[in-house]
């Protein structure tokens, strides 16, 4: 605000003696503050002063009062993405990540924290640019041990372009991470959070600057109990041929510990030359402890058979990655060259025991099951990427990338007193792409075309001898291309095509049977990758008071990756197959406005439709439905503030065999902040508080060779109290290279979606 009192200082020295002082250095601190995007009211009073130095003269106006009465704007639209200010939300010095995804245009979060992004799962999610394994793979449990207050925006990349096209997404989740000016010293915070059932977590974070080397670490730890995560679900499914009906039930209940920490640093070698460091991923081990019971009656009732389970499960799983990226700028601006390598590493543990009692006519001769598995997975990547602008409104990328990946699995099952049936399944994927990519602004237009080309090899081998190894080559042309005018300052429409594919991983390859009394499940090690195809038009408007964002988007996949469900010889069988041709529509609509002082009104809302056929059997299913999600935010009296969210889906989500039923959830918040600077804040939660101790979903399978329905219901009502301290002053924060490696282009298995 210097600059800006030393210009009306010098303003009012040349306009002292007009009548109409007042009326113009009020107008002229409107029009300057205005530009940096807020809206202020000022005070009537002025006082004047005259101070004399030497032989020059002064004059003064002091202003009583200025206040403040609306915040920055918080949304931004560009042409391949749309970005929600986090800094700028006052409720993120104390939410964790995922209340405030919340709030993001684009995103949509059910009771359950699950997670669509312009209505899909098929969404990947980067932090800072790059893809974060341990993000992807477990964001409902990682995201909520990341407080909001460490991050400066979350861009919802709407449209991705020719560096990440062929990566097998629809839209990707960026978390951008604070980056401030450089200023020596450490700051850091610490949050605890613990609600009435005992669920509790503690999340924190450090960071430091020593000279041109600066170095950032977080660490986030969550507690699950028995009493949080106390579940029951029931089944039924009846036989097309025979009209059989299995009616089962369970009760358990899944404790734990979820961590996650992230290491960060940058070092500035000179001007023209950066490095960056990154090494981080997260861990969970839960403890399952389930019973069950299962009744299998025919047609006219008459019991054929009934046991119970007792079943034990303790799944662990740790994720782990690392980056180097060197950024090299070249005396032309903005002209920016960039080396990355990265190194992931996943690995599954799971060990499953199950004994069966209180048997009639049980179907099987042991009495008891063991179902063990481990999973590995590493991955190589090297990359390399040139921005060169040419002229004021022209920009080229060039891009070459390279990834070897090696998946091995090891499973064997138990059948009571029986030999272990060991099976040993290894995979590797190799992958070579180059992209190009032109970008033009100029005035009021801005449009972007590129070109993606991947060549993979794959192949799969049976240490065991089990099976015949084999091997695939494949070749991909990824095109895109986005055309983006702004209408006036603050309206734009968007018109944009893009293109991804998806491979197989691991789980869909892996031809290992898992044979259970009920069931028998296996992969499939003939999968191809599929090629989905996505148009949208969005029109966005940005103003002062309301923002909103309309959207019309069309999809359709040929051969994408399906599961397929069929009953042989009285058993349910489960695999996947390239026998998915899918049609979706989808009308999204985001609005963001200040109804009046202090308040806050956001809404996130779509209606849908999708059409799915197997094109082998012909089996079709379609369905329309909405989803919508609100948030209220209000400033009450003694500085606190008031929070209200919700929101649910109406109609049918359909798959090829089932289809969802209905939900809603919503939540209350109080949150008031205290000390110098606001450093210590506390805040309570409620989350359903007027429903049962229990609340579920209900999910119904149309069609088939069986039919029936799934009713899950878990705990949801929960209370919560989080304080959350900040202390130092530091405001460095770690460097970001412009590109690095982004793999996102696997489903199911090791790198599957959400």
């Amino acid at each position: 605000m210097s600059q800006i009192s030393m210009f009306c200082v010098l303003y009012v020295e040349r306009h002292k003696n007009s009548d109409m002082e007042k009326q113009h250095l009020k107008k002229l601190l409107l029009t300057v503050i205005s530009l940096m995007g807020m809206t202020v009211t000022l005070a009537q009073n002025v006082k004047d002063s005259v101070s004399v130095k030497a032989d020059s003269v002064a004059y003064e106006r002091e202003l009583e009062e200025v206040s403040v009465v609306r915040q920055r704007q918080l949304i931004k639209s560009e042409i391949d993405r749309t970005s929600y200010n986090v800094q700028a939300d006052e409720e993120s010095k104390t939410l964790p990540l995922m209340d405030m995804l919340r709030k993001v245009p684009l995103v949509t979060i059910d009771g359950e924290d699950n997670i669509k992004v312009k209505g899909t799962g098929n969404f990947k999610i980067y932090k800072n640019g790059r893809p974060d394994l341990s993000l992807s793979s477990n964001p409902r449990e990682v995201l909520k041990t990341i407080p909001a207050s460490m991050v400066k925006r979350i861009e919802v990349i709407t449209e991705p372009g020719a560096k990440e096209d062929a990566e097998g997404v629809e839209a990707i989740l960026n978390i951008v991470m604070m980056e401030n000016q450089h200023i020596a010293g450490v700051t850091g915070a610490v949050t605890e959070r613990i609600s009435e059932s005992g669920a509790h977590g503690t999340y924190g974070f450090l960071t430091t600057q020593i000279g041109k080397f600066i170095m950032s670490a977080n660490l986030g730890y969550n507690h699950q109990n028995e009493r949080r995560t106390r579940n029951h679900t029931e089944s039924e499914r009846v036989y097309g041929d025979s009209g059989n009906r299995l009616f089962s039930e369970r009760w358990g209940s899944f404790p734990g510990n979820v961590l996650n920490g992230n290491i960060e640093a940058s070092y500035d070698i000179d001007s023209l030359n950066l490095l960056t460091l990154s090494f981080g991923g997260f861990s969970y081990e839960l403890d399952y402890a389930q019973k069950s019971n299962r009744v299998m009656t025919d047609a006219a009732g008459n019991l054929i058979y009934r046991f119970s389970e007792h079943n034990q499960l303790n799944p662990y799983q740790g994720t782990w990655n690392g980056r180097l990226d060197f950024q090299h700028k070249t005396r032309r601006p903005e002209e920016v060259l960039t080396f990355s390598y990265m190194f992931s590493m996943k690995q599954n543990s799971d060990y499953d025991h199950t004994d069966y009692v209180d048997g009639v006519n049980m179907p099987m001769t042991y009495n008891s099951l063991d179902e063990n598995s481990k999973l590995r997975f590493y991955e190589h990547t090297w990359q390399a990427d040139w921005v060169r602008p040419m002229g004021k409104s022209h920009k080229l990328e060039l891009g070459a990338k390279y990834i070897s990946r090696q998946n091995r699995s090891h499973t064997w099952l138990g059948y009571g007193e029986q030999e272990p049936i060991h099976n040993r399944f290894n995979h590797q994927t190799n992958v070579g792409a180059a992209y190009m990519q032109y970008m033009y602004t100029r005035n009021r237009w801005s449009a972007r075309a590129g070109l993606r080309y991947e060549y993979s090899y794959m192949s799969a081998k049976y240490p065991d001898g089990n099976e015949q190894g084999f091997h695939k080559h494949f070749h991909d042309f990824v095109p895109s291309a986005s055309l983006n005018y702004k209408i006036s300052d603050a309206n734009s429409l968007k018109f944009a095509f893009s293109t991804s594919i998806n491979r197989p991983g691991i789980m869909y390859l892996n031809p290992a049977v898992t044979r259970t009394p009920t069931q028998v499940s296996f992969g499939n090690e003939h999968l191809g990758s599929s090629q989905n195809m996505n148009f949208g038009l969005t029109f966005m408007h940005v103003g002062a008071k309301l923002t909103y964002n309309v959207r019309a988007n069309y999809l359709y996949t040929n051969h994408a990756i399906s599961s397929i469900q069929y009953v042989e010889d009285g058993i349910l069988h489960f695999t996947y197959g390239n026998v998915l041709r899918t049609r979706m529509f989808g009308f999204p609509v985001y609005v963001q406005m200040t109804p009046w002082k202090n308040a806050r009104l956001s809404l996130n809302a779509a209606v849908h439709y999708r059409f799915l056929e197997n094109r082998n059997t012909g089996m079709c299913a379609e369905g329309w439905w909405a989803d919508g999600y609100v948030n209220f935010s209000q400033k009450l009296m003694w500085n606190i503030h008031l929070n209200v969210n919700g929101g649910g889906q109406l109609g049918h989500y359909p798959t090829l065999y089932s289809y969802g039923a209905a939900y809603h959830y919503y939540s209350f918040r109080l949150q008031r902040s205290f000390l110098k600077d606001n450093r210590l804040t506390v805040s309570l939660t409620a989350f359903r508080p007027f429903d049962g101790k229990m609340s579920g979903s209900l999910s119904r399978i149309q069609q088939g060779d069986f039919t029936g329905y799934d009713r899950s219901r878990q705990a949801q009502r929960s209370f919560s109290l989080m304080v959350s301290y900040r202390f130092g002053k530091l405001k460095a924060s770690v460097k970001k290279t412009k590109t690095t490696i982004e793999n996102t282009d696997v489903v199911g298995g090791l790198k599957g979606g959400n």
